[in-house]
């Protein structure tokens, strides 16, 4: 080979060049279609940004470093009403905030304000929360946090709704929803927020009770009693003065905080015009009701070294106080309006104690059933025994029936000892004579529905346990309460004639409702009240008695006297027709035992 010639390589073929050309070609196209992938895949995610971003429920803005907009949300433009053309990437704060100045958003600042302001806020450099409030009443939740390298994500939330909610559920805590007053916890409070403001002076308590809230409750259904419950408390608060505070506690309970020097006067002044008041006639859901109300007042000095940390337990105290004083004109009947007095708390606590006793007393076997005499005018003989409950208290002694059992029906206690008592009465009547009946007395609160068997399955099963032929027991209601407006208790009643048991109306005449009450129910025999009874041979009490045993005649009806002590009393009686009498004259309530003597000693003293 000559020296001037430079060895090369072969050439390629012309099939290589071409392979290795289209496997440049073949790995560019594959890095075309990445890179057309990866951007398919940016554009979605940020499709998918965008879409959160402007649905998400909070308003969001960022601003750069510059105080330009980087994005801004439709949520943002919607709660403050913005342009979207004005309010978009690029424009300044100084143009989005005079937007919303002219708007109207900023009603108390001029554009150079409340940029001025803003940029107050963003000095700090720090991330804040405040809340702002909009023209139209909606509130708004503010959070601005700083970002790295300058600028600013602020988000907006609408609160209004949930501080509604918020406030609505605090009202609620704090006030009846029936009436719409202050409950017992805001009255409280009330007391404990003015005590530092009464220092030297003080404010008094005024608590009302409606009598026999529960048994209209009962008997005439809730809507009856709600609307009497809102129109008392309409008649309460258009008494008090404006700085006064009518708080509704319990049931028919109220209470009102009079915001004047602790005086008894005033509070008596204020606590007649109350009661005038509330016990005016009312047209409720088509009723006429007579409302019947008592009131207890409790007044407190708060002296200028009072110390404030003790408003809350004397506050307390004091709402107790006002609740023992009308407690005891409750209890006492006498008068409506009652100033508590420290004996009152002594008497609480005697209450209490005997409360816990008698819930005892059936279990350790304390109960007893005594019976009193029934002799017919007739057969001049007993035909009967009235079963009635005693309590023998082992350090007590003989508790009053007048003090147990009002406490026993208020504690819901009556409902078992009145099925004992009935299956006691039913079991030692069973030993009796065929023709001697025993009669027993039934509580109103018995008549009421309970998680228990009704009334008439537990008189049914007191007869099956015992034998005792239904025909040979009496069971009496009491005519003071308007039970027979009940249908659920006529019901009962009818239940119980179906079952053979004889049915009488104990203490006629001491009510409203007397002659009504014959007409709703065929009884048996009518009870004329012992208040009758005591004045006699007097000549208005002659007259009554004369009037209801010709009533009871007339419709077929035994009539029965009770609580006769002397022989004149006696003789008035049978000279009116009375058919059954009842009393001390005739032997005192025994025990069982003392019954077959009872039955041969106790006769109707009188010839012929």
């Amino acid at each position: 080979m000559a020296w001037w010639r430079v060895p090369t390589s072969p050439p390629l073929p012309n099939h290589a060049l071409l392979e290795a050309e289209l496997q440049a070609l073949e790995g560019f196209r594959a890095d075309m279609a990445e890179i057309e992938m990866r951007g398919q895949e940016l554009e979605e995610t940020h499709a998918r940004l965008a879409a959160a971003l402007h649905t998400m429920p909070h308003g969001l803005i960022m601003l750069d470093a510059d105080e330009r907009v980087v994005l801004c949300n439709n949520r943002l433009r919607a709660l403050f009403g913005v342009d979207p053309d004005i309010v978009r990437s690029g424009a300044t704060l100084a143009q989005v905030v005079d937007h919303s100045v002219a708007l109207g958003n900023h009603p108390s600042a001029s554009t150079m304000q409340a940029l001025t302001a803003m940029r107050g806020r963003m000095a700090h450099g720090v991330a804040c929360a405040f809340e702002q409030s909009l023209p139209d009443g909606r509130l708004l939740a503010v959070h601005w946090e700083p970002m790295q390298g300058g600028g600013w994500v602020c988000t907006y939330e609408d609160i209004t709704a949930r501080v509604a909610a918020t406030e609505r559920a605090a009202h609620l805590a704090r006030h009846d929803s029936t009436t719409g007053l202050p409950n017992r916890m805001a009255l409280i409070e009330a007391m404990q927020v003015a005590w530092p403001s009464r220092r030297g002076s003080g404010f008094n308590l005024l608590c009302l009770e409606i009598e026999r809230f529960q048994e209209l409750s009962d008997t005439c259904g809730l809507p009856v009693a709600d609307e009497l419950l809102r129109l008392t408390a309409e008649r309460l608060t258009a008494c008090v003065r404006g700085g006064d505070l009518v708080a509704h506690l319990r049931g028919g309970g109220f209470a009102v905080l009079q915001l004047a020097s602790a005086n008894p006067d005033l509070a008596r002044h204020l606590a007649r015009r109350l009661l005038d008041a509330v016990q005016a006639p009312l047209l409720v859901r088509g009723r006429m009701v007579l409302p019947s109300a008592r009131l207890g007042i409790a007044t407190r000095d708060i002296d200028l070294l009072d110390p404030c940390g003790d408003a809350l337990e004397s506050a307390q105290e004091l709402l107790r106080n006002a609740s023992l004083a009308v407690t005891r004109a409750v209890e006492d009947g006498g008068e409506r309006i009652t100033l508590y007095a420290p004996d009152m708390d002594r008497r609480a606590q005697a209450r209490h104690l005997l409360e816990m006793d008698l819930r005892a007393a059936l279990s350790a076997g304390q109960l007893r059933v005594y019976y009193q005499p029934l002799v017919s005018v007739a057969r001049r003989s007993v035909v009967g025994f009235e079963a009635l409950l005693r309590w023998e208290h082992p350090e007590r002694g003989f508790v009053s029936p007048g003090v147990f059992i009002p406490l026993a029906e208020e504690l819901g206690l009556i409902t078992d000892i009145g099925a004992w008592a009935l299956r006691t009465a039913c079991a030692e009547a069973a030993r009796w004579p065929d023709s001697v009946k025993v009669a027993v007395n039934l509580s109103p609160v018995q008549f009421k529905r309970g998680p228990g068997p009704e009334l008439q399955h537990i008189v049914a099963d007191a007869l099956g346990r015992s034998g005792l032929p239904a025909a040979r027991l009496e069971l009496e209601i009491t005519e003071s309460l308007r039970l027979m407006e009940d249908a659920h208790t006529l019901d009962i009643l009818h239940a119980l004639r179906a079952l053979g048991a004889g049915i009488a109306l104990d203490d006629f005449g001491t009510g409203y409702s007397s002659l009504s009450y014959l007409r709703s129910f065929p009884f048996d025999k009518l009870k004329i009240d012992q208040s009758f009874v005591r004045s006699l041979p007097e000549a208005e009490s002659t007259a009554i008695v004369r009037a209801i045993s010709a009533l009871g005649a007339s419709l077929g009806i035994a009539t029965v006297a009770e609580g006769i002590e002397t022989p004149a009393q006696l003789a008035a009686l049978v000279a009116e027709g009375c058919d059954i009498m009842q009393g001390y004259l005739f032997g005192k309530p025994s025990p069982a035992c003392d019954i077959p003597a009872v039955l041969v000693s106790a006769k109707l003293p009188l010839s012929g």
